[in-house]
Formats: structure tokens, sequence, C-alpha cells
């Protein structure tokens, strides 16, 4: 299933996703002076450079910060972010992206809440490859573990494989925190401009760690995402709305939100 273009980008409202992984091998090239100018907007919300583990291959950054109940591990979609900043209007831009980064992975304000109540509407299920899943899981390391399903309910681990093509059955349902963040970039070679916004959606990933301070388990936290994702359905088009057919046989989606897969 294809998504059409959202009709925020066709006001002059830009929304990119970021995913908390990011593992295309050709989306992998981040260069040196995009991380210095990372580490330095960590560095100004208090995150030092030894608690950061750069993972080259996977363009990914592990932050391992606070201690105890306070700790917390956040992953950076370095990849991600490289490109959008390359392809920022302007050094404001820029600046501007790289503070949100900073202010959503530093101070951890796109992490899942503390309480299961507070997650409200934000709580979602996506669709990830089997190998993202195990990326992720990969990059977090020993002891934290990332709650999955196969797409039929199936218990993990999920039977994926780097030289196949992924298919349904190579699919798993995570669950994500969404935290949004409007960006205010304009068209122009110095940032102003347009003044044209862009929304900038972070999907952090529930782990188990979430659950247990939770004392919810994975199913209960799913039920309550899949309403979540419902009641934001209905909210929006009317229901001979939703999906257009394409001439290739694809249905085209009216949201392009990031959750189309979990809807189909």
């Amino acid at each position: 299933r294809r998504s059409r273009p959202s009709p925020r980008s066709q006001r002059g409202e830009r929304a990119f996703g970021i995913h908390v992984v990011m593992v295309s091998p050709s989306s992998m090239t981040v260069s040196a002076d995009f991380l210095q100018a990372l580490y330095k907007a960590l560095a100004d919300v208090g995150v030092r450079k030894s608690q950061c583990d750069y993972d080259e291959a996977r363009g990914s950054l592990v932050l391992n910060v606070g201690k105890g109940d306070d700790g917390a591990t956040r992953v950076v979609p370095v990849a991600a972010l490289a490109s959008l900043h390359e392809k920022a209007a302007g050094e404001r831009a820029r600046d501007e992206l790289l503070a949100a980064a900073a202010e959503a992975f530093g101070r951890g304000a796109a992490d899942v809440p503390r309480k299961f109540e507070e997650c409200g509407a934000r709580l979602l299920p996506q669709l990830w490859p089997a190998s993202k899943i195990a990326a992720l899981q990969f990059s977090l390391g020993g002891g934290v573990e990332l709650p999955h399903c196969g797409l039929h309910g199936e218990s993990p681990p999920l039977p994926w494989s780097n030289n196949e093509s992924e298919d349904a059955q190579s699919l798993g349902v995570v669950l994500v925190y969404e935290y949004v963040v409007q960006l205010q970039s304009g068209s122009g070679n110095d940032g102003e401009g347009s003044g044209s916004s862009a929304a900038l959606p972070i999907e952090t990933p529930v782990l188990a760690t979430n659950l247990t301070r939770w004392g919810v388990g994975f199913l209960e936290a799913l039920r309550q995402a899949l309403e979540n994702l419902r009641a934001r359905t209905k909210s929006g088009p009317a229901p001979e709305k939703r999906w257009e057919h394409h001439a290739s046989g694809c249905g085209q989606s009216a949201w392009s939100d990031r959750f189309d897969s979990a809807r189909a």
C-alpha cells in the first residue's frame, strides 16, 4: 500500500517521520561535521560524550544517561537526523533541528512516560520488519528487551534474513510513544523566507522496562494502542475517503503518518 503526500505538505507544512532506529544500509553515511554538531548540541543540555555510544554500521547513537530509576537508554536516529540536517533550508533551520534533537533525546522530552495513563493517545502500534526489531535489540544490548509479537500474534523471536526480502511472516508489532515537534523553518538559504512549519514526529519504542514500571503487560498495552489508533482513524477522513485506489492495485492512504501499515 502506498501513502499519498500529506495534505499538510500541500499547504506548506512539511512532515518528517523519525523512527528511533534506522537500519537501511543506503542511509548510513553520516559526516563527522554533523556528528560533532550533534555532540555539541547534546553537551549543551548536559549529555557528556562518554555517555554516547555511536554505532556507525546502523547509523544510531545510544545514550546512557542518569542512574538507577532515573536512568534511561535512548537511541538517537543519527542517519535520519543527518539527512534532514543536510536538507534543511539554511543555518537557522539546521540549528533548530539540532536543538529539537537535543531536547528530545538529551533532555528526554521524547521519553516514554513513567506512568501508563500519561501516554494518552500517543501510545500507538507500528509494524516493523523483523530485521529492524533485531537491530534495535542488538543496539540496546543485553538486559533490555523490546516487547513485540508477530503480525498474527506469534511469539518472538521472529524469523528474518539479511539475504531475503521481508514478507508478512517477518513483520513484527511493536509499541511506540509518539512525540511531535513543530519546527519553524523557512525556504531561504538563511533559514528565513517562507516561514513554513515542519512537523518532526519521533516514535520512541516502548521497552520491557517501561511495561514493568507501568505494571502493565504487553497485550494490555497493545489493546490500548490499537484503541488509540482506531480513535485517531475515526476522527480523520470519512470511511470512503480514507483509502484511494491506485492504478497499480495498491491503496493510497489519506494519513501518511507512519501508522498506515498498522491500519491496514
